[in-house]
């Protein structure tokens, strides 16, 4: 690395909780030469070990100093933005998902975007500084998308972000016919109707057609 300056990292600050160590001003303050930008999670630490994490809660409930943190990083501009996604963790019984979900619901049927909403409207009353950050509703033009593959990872940290960009989610594919139906409900579709393109290999994806997805289910209104 014999040129810093132009080599920075991103700081997940509760994956590295999850990995041992607390986030706090000072963990921030010494990263911060090497910081090039910052994702923020919830998390709640355990009742028997405040450093360690434990449950899964949005911003409101966290046990550690979101608000100085975060306000270290806007006063300090390291970040072009603040990346905000889930928290890690586990399922609170007590704590309100906003999606009518209980500790035992299943990860696939839960609704996400309640408590994204709240992490965004969290930091926008507690952390002074530019507020980029807009609701889908605050933009005349939007872009029409449509995702492909709704595993895990888009579920989790895609899918409930795109209440807050300025886009229309009109499809969806997915090798899994059942994931290709549910994200429609989830992200605020009105209508959705079935198409089964016949797949027989892989190949690059082009804009106008589906048929590199083996097997695959394109659902569109």
């Amino acid at each position: 690395m014999s040129a810093p300056s132009e080599f920075l990292f991103t700081w997940d600050i509760v994956n590295a909780w999850k990995m041992g160590t607390y986030p706090t001003v000072e963990v921030y303050e010494a990263l911060r030469p090497l910081l090039g930008y910052v994702h923020v999670k919830g998390g709640q630490a355990a009742a028997d070990d405040p450093a360690k994490l434990k449950w899964k809660v949005g911003l409101d409930e966290a046990s550690w100093p979101v608000r100085e943190v975060i306000q270290a990083v806007v006063d300090d501009g390291v970040s072009p933005v603040i990346c905000l996604n889930p928290a890690h963790g586990e399922w609170k019984t007590d704590y309100d998902y906003g999606d009518g979900s209980t500790a035992t619901t299943p990860f696939r049927k839960r609704n996400l975007a309640p408590v994204t909403g709240r992490d965004i409207d969290f930091l926008r009353r507690n952390v002074e500084g530019d507020r980029v950050m807009s609701y889908q509703r605050d933009f005349e033009r939007r872009v029409r998308i449509g995702v492909v593959g709704v595993g895990d990872h888009a579920y989790r940290n895609i899918l409930p972000l795109l209440t807050f960009l300025p886009v229309e989610f009109v499809a969806v594919a997915d090798t899994n016919s059942e994931l290709g139906a549910k994200p429609r409900s989830s992200t605020g579709g009105s209508r959705t109707t079935k198409a089964r393109p016949r797949c027989t290999r892989t190949r690059r994806l082009t804009p106008s057609s589906c048929a590199s997805l083996r097997n695959c289910t394109l659902r569109s209104p």
